[in-house]
Parts: C-alpha cells; sequence; structure tokens
C-alpha cells in the first residue's frame, strides 16, 4: 500500500494544491496574479501529464513521449515565471537557448522515445535552479531577513528548489541505475514523486503568500 501511495504521490500532491486553490477561489481569495498562475499551470500540467502516463503505463503503452512533454512544459512555465521576475533576463534567454539546442541533439538521436529522457530533465533541473539561486540572491540582497518567510517569491524559489534541486540527482543517475538496477529503477521515481510532493506545499505555502515584486 505504502509503495502504491509513493507511486501516485506524483498526481495526489497536485490535486492536492489546485482543490485548495479551488477552496481559496470559492471564498473569494484572490488567486489570479501571474505568479499564482504560472503555479496552478504548473501543477495541473503535473496533473493531466502524470495521469496520462500512469494510464499509458497500466495499458503498457509507450509512455515516454508523455514525460519528454512534462519536461518541456516545466522549463517553460517556470522560464517564463523568471524572466518577469529577476533582473538577469539575458541568463533566462540563454538557459532556453542551450537547452532546446541539446534538446534537439539528443531528439535526432531517438533519445526521449527509447528511454526516459532522463537527461533532458536534469539539464532542465539544472536550469531551473540557477534561475531559483538567483532570485533569491537577489530576494536576500535587497529586504530583511525577517520578512522573508512571509513573501510569495521566496515559497516559490523554495519549491523550485526543493523539487528541481533535489530532483535533479535522481535525474541524471536514473539512466546509469536502469542499466545497472533495471529492477529496483521504480525507487528512484518514488524518491522523485516525494520531492514533487514537497514542492507542491512550498507552491501551496507561495498561493496564500504576499506579493514582493508588483505584478
Amino acid at each position: 500500500m505504502f509503495k502504491e501511495f509513493l507511486f501516485k504521490l506524483d498526481i495526489i500532491g497536485p490535486l492536492s494544491v489546485l482543490l485548495f486553490t479551488l477552496i481559496l477561489a470559492l471564498n473569494k481569495r484572490r488567486i489570479s496574479s501571474f505568479s499564482n498562475r504560472i503555479l496552478i499551470a504548473f501543477v495541473l500540467a503535473q496533473l493531466i501529464l502524470n495521469a496520462i502516463a500512469a494510464y499509458l503505463q497500466s495499458e503498457r503503452i509507450n509512455n515516454l513521449g508523455v514525460y519528454h512533454l512534462n519536461c518541456l512544459i516545466s522549463l517553460v512555465i517556470f522560464s517564463w515565471y523568471f524572466m518577469k521576475v529577476i533582473r538577469q533576463k539575458k541568463i533566462v534567454s540563454l538557459g532556453l537557448i542551450i537547452f532546446f539546442i541539446l534538446d534537439f541533439i539528443l531528439l535526432l538521436t531517438g533519445h526521449p522515445f527509447k528511454m526516459f529522457p532522463s537527461y533532458q530533465y536534469a539539464l532542465s533541473s539544472f536550469i531551473l535552479v540557477l534561475y531559483g539561486l538567483l532570485l533569491l540572491n537577489t530576494i536576500i540582497e535587497q529586504i530583511p531577513t525577517f520578512s522573508i518567510l512571509s513573501l510569495k517569491e521566496f515559497w516559490i524559489t523554495t519549491g523550485v528548489l526543493t523539487y528541481f534541486g533535489s530532483s535533479f540527482l535522481v535525474f541524471i543517475s536514473y539512466h546509469y541505475f536502469s542499466e545497472v538496477l533495471p529492477r529496483n529503477v521504480y525507487i528512484l521515481w518514488q524518491v522523485h514523486n516525494v520531492f514533487l510532493a514537497l514542492g507542491c506545499l512550498f507552491f501551496l505555502k507561495a498561493i496564500t503568500s504576499k506579493q514582493w515584486i508588483v505584478e
């Protein structure tokens, strides 16, 4: 039962955020800011794509293309957010260019459709962690430390660093373990799901926090 729960965390986590956000909306809480729309778009994409991937797997249909799409959508969504809120906008543009060039090269080799796109996920995670660290540095430099825990931007950054930073180690090692320990590689995905659920908790906190950057 616990193993099954871990496998479903990549659906339970995003679904919980969406349900709580719906409750806030029904109680006429303001959730229409740009930052909140970014977070809702991300968790909605995770819910839909992870549910599709799980269904295809249950039907023994190749679902690797779904994971590749998930990787691309996650990178684009958060790059859009960081493009607006950090000062080093050229770094965001450069990160996207590097990712798509390398991703195109991997696509030409058929990599995403022959195996889990772990290298794409690892590169995407590294880029988003870099963006998150840049924003965190800006927050620390410009506001008193005691105010950080009340800021939406801080909790978004914390969610990004928690999920993508931790999952980077999962993604970068996934291909290796799938060859060395193919029967136990599922444990890596369970660990990934735990990090995603933790990230969703921080994103939920962000949705209920106040803005620092005026949108």
